[in-house]
C-alpha cells in the first residue's frame, strides 16, 4: 500500500486490540471529529493494517481521489476503505455505546491541559457510575436513569457514612462533562438530555434511619 501524503494537522489512526475477544477498537479523526469503531480482526497486526487502510482512505478523501457518497455513514465508509456505504437514515451502529465505552473514549481523547488531580477525581466518579450501571447504554441514560442513580447512590455508604447529595451531583456533573465532550467528537454519541439541577431537585430522597 502506498504511504499517504498527509497534512501537518493529520492524526494517524490508532487501535487497541483485545486478544480475548478478537476485536479491536480503531480511533481516527476526520472533519475535525474523533471517531472510533469496534471491529473483528484476527490479530494486532491486522488491526495495524486496518489503521493503514483508514489513513489511506482519509488521505484519498482529502485529496479528492475519493468522494464521500451522500448520506453515507462516515465511520463505516472510512473503516471499509471506501468500499461500504451504510446509509445513516437506514441503519444504526450495531453496538450500543455504553457508559464504559464512553469513559474509555474520554480517556483516549480527553480535553487537553486537565490537571492530574482532576483526572484522578474523574476516574473515581467513573467507577461510581459503573458500579450502579455497569451495562447501561448512553442512549438509555435519560432523566429517569439519572434520578434512579441518585436514589440508589444515596442508599450507599462510604466508611460508615451516607453518601452526600453534593457528592452524587459532582458524579453526574462529571458524566455530563465527559459525555458532552465525546458528543462533539463522535458521530454515534448525542449530547446528554438530562439537566443536573432538575434531576437533583426532583429526586425524592427517603429519610435515613436514625443513627445513619
Amino acid at each position: 500500500m502506498a504511504i499517504p501524503i498527509l497534512g501537518p494537522e493529520f492524526d494517524m489512526a490508532s487501535s487497541t486490540y483485545d486478544p480475548k475477544t478478537g476485536k479491536a477498537r480503531v480511533f481516527f479523526r476526520y472533519g475535525g471529529r474523533q471517531c472510533n469503531r469496534t471491529v473483528k480482526v484476527k490479530s494486532a497486526r491486522a488491526a495495524d493494517a486496518l489503521c493503514e487502510t483508514i489513513d489511506q482512505t482519509i488521505a484519498d478523501l482529502e485529496r479528492g481521489r475519493l468522494a464521500l457518497p451522500p448520506d453515507a455513514n462516515i465511520v463505516t465508509f472510512i473503516v471499509s476503505g471506501g468500499t461500504v456505504v451504510q446509509n445513516t437514515t437506514q441503519a444504526a451502529s450495531p453496538e450500543a455505546v455504553t457508559l464504559a465505552d464512553l469513559f474509555e473514549r474520554y480517556r483516549t481523547d480527553s480535553p487537553p491541559h486537565l490537571e492530574a488531580s482532576t483526572r484522578k477525581m474523574q476516574e473515581i466518579h467513573f467507577r461510581r457510575l459503573l458500579e450502579v450501571f455497569p451495562l447501561k447504554s448512553v442512549k438509555a441514560f435519560d432523566k429517569a436513569a439519572a434520578q434512579e442513580y441518585v436514589s440508589r447512590r444515596v442508599k450507599q455508604r462510604y466508611r460508615g457514612k451516607p453518601i452526600q447529595r453534593e457528592t452524587i451531583a459532582k458524579e453526574l456533573k462529571t458524566l455530563r462533562q465527559a459525555w458532552s465532550w465525546i458528543a462533539t467528537r463522535c458521530q454515534d454519541v448525542t449530547p446528554p438530555t438530562f439537566v443536573l439541577e432538575r434531576v437533583m431537585n426532583s429526586t425524592r430522597i427517603a429519610e435515613r434511619p436514625s443513627g445513619a
